[in-house]
């Protein structure tokens, strides 16, 4: 179009004159230098972060779909075959099938990234019962937001969230006496110091009541030293020393895979399967 113009106006002005004068040279750009193979498209998804966009939200909630009972009801207490030997066994209990069945596939298949040794010398047992306050959590956990989480011990969890700072923010530490409701979001993992660490997630009422309508619990644990089964309960302030309030990023690349949730919730229960 420009050399159409300046054709018609011919060497009237100096423009016309220059740029009739002008030779035109059309460059091909080479994207590609001469002797280098093309970069191939990685399709493998384990080459990528296996970002999942989960929250501590989706955490809070399954939580509460798998738990039994919440306060002021009372917990489900686990039976036990042979304690000092932490040969723990499953209660057949129906209302704790959803909650074998998110255990045993988070845990059960994946177990803690450490050996049993460590957790034995911290007093906690690694067993198939999923009734420690460490196993209730991780097994959670590791089917929302982190699948790595460690679920050898408390003591082992703890480790891993100091040492992960990618995928956890500690976002608090609240002394003996202060509200956790002041800081605490559904899904963050809470560390309290009394005698030794217990592990718990903070739910948040509002979500609990939706389930359980008479319920003031805020909290999902589990007790090894109580031989209780998760449920919901009511922490207000903070006991013992300290609680560590952790928070989960969504982000980081992970090592085990993630769940199907709700293909893990929709499959039968083998009523003969060994419980023990």
């Amino acid at each position: 179009m420009v050399n159409v113009t300046m054709y018609m106006v011919g060497e009237k002005t100096d423009i016309s004159t220059c740029w009739n004068n002008t030779e035109s040279k059309i460059m091909i750009p080479k994207y590609i230098p001469s002797g280098k193979k093309k970069k191939k498209i990685i399709y493998d998804s384990n080459s990528y972060e296996n970002g999942t966009g989960n929250t501590g939200l989706e955490t809070a909630k399954l939580a509460i779909r798998v738990v039994p009972t919440a306060t002021p009801e009372k917990s489900i207490h686990t039976p036990k075959s042979n304690k000092e030997n932490g040969a723990w066994c499953k209660k057949n209990d129906e209302r704790l099938y959803n909650y074998f069945k998110i255990m045993d596939e988070t845990i059960g298949k994946y177990p803690s990234h450490d050996d049993n040794n460590h957790s034995r010398k911290q007093g906690i047992n690694n067993n198939n019962a999923y009734a420690s306050c460490a196993q209730a959590v991780a097994g959670i956990v590791r089917a929302t937001v982190d699948p790595d989480f460690d679920s050898g011990s408390q003591y082992l969890a703890l480790d891993y969230l100091t040492q992960n700072e990618e995928k956890w923010n500690l976002v608090a530490r609240l002394k003996a006496g202060e509200r956790y409701d002041s800081v605490c979001e559904p899904g963050d993992v809470i560390f309290l110091e009394q005698y030794s660490y217990h592990v718990m997630i903070y739910v948040g009422n509002e979500l609990v009541k939706e389930k359980f309508p008479n319920s003031n619990g805020d909290m999902y644990e589990a007790s090894y030293s109580e031989d209780r089964y998760p449920t919901i309960t009511h922490h207000e302030v903070v006991y013992g020393t300290y609680a560590r309030i952790y928070r989960a990023t969504g982000k980081g690349k992970f090592y085990y895979p993630f769940i199907d949730i709700e293909k893990t919730l929709s499959n039968p229960v083998d009523l003969n399967k060994q419980m023990c």
